[in-house]
């Protein structure tokens, strides 16, 4: 008969060996390891169809800030454009406001007084507006010759 003391060492001898056994490997597959090897293929197919739709997206954005950029620039000329036309404007108001043109009082009164000059005079107004400016009161007169309604027409 063996000891005790023996029986008890034979005893934890047993219990250690079976608590470290694993049970037998199968070599046939499980649920789980399909489940295992088809996630790697999903998540990469999600990857990939995410990464094609940010793709356009992004395309898309490009697209449109390309054409905002081109508008930009087109109302920037046109801008330009306006803004040098308004200050001829302004220049030209400015002169007007310094030198007004005559008025139609003023006007009239000077075809009064050349219609009574003599034709020594009258020649002399128009041989001097066709060298140059003819003023009268700091203003520029300009003077046409008279034609005849059948030539105008």
């Amino acid at each position: 008969m063996a000891s005790p003391k023996a029986n008890e060492q034979a005893n934890e001898a047993d219990a250690d060996v079976s608590t470290q056994q694993e049970p037998a490997a199968s070599n046939a597959p499980t649920a789980t390891d399909s489940v295992v090897a088809r996630e790697p293929a999903n998540m990469s197919r999600l990857i990939k169809d995410t990464s094609e739709a940010r793709d356009k997206k992004l395309k898309d954005i490009r697209r449109s800030t390309f054409a905002v950029e081109n508008k930009l620039t087109e109302i920037s000329e046109h801008l330009n454009h306006v803004e040098s036309r308004l200050a001829f404007l302004e220049e030209a108001n400015q002169e007007l406001q310094e030198k007004p043109p005559a008025t139609r009082e003023e006007v009239e009164l000077l075809r009064r007084k050349t219609a009574r000059l003599p034709g020594g005079d009258r020649e002399r107004i128009v041989e001097a507006a066709r060298k140059g400016k003819v003023t009268w009161n700091g203003r520029n007169i300009m003077v046409f010759p008279d034609y005849s309604k059948i030539v105008t027409d």
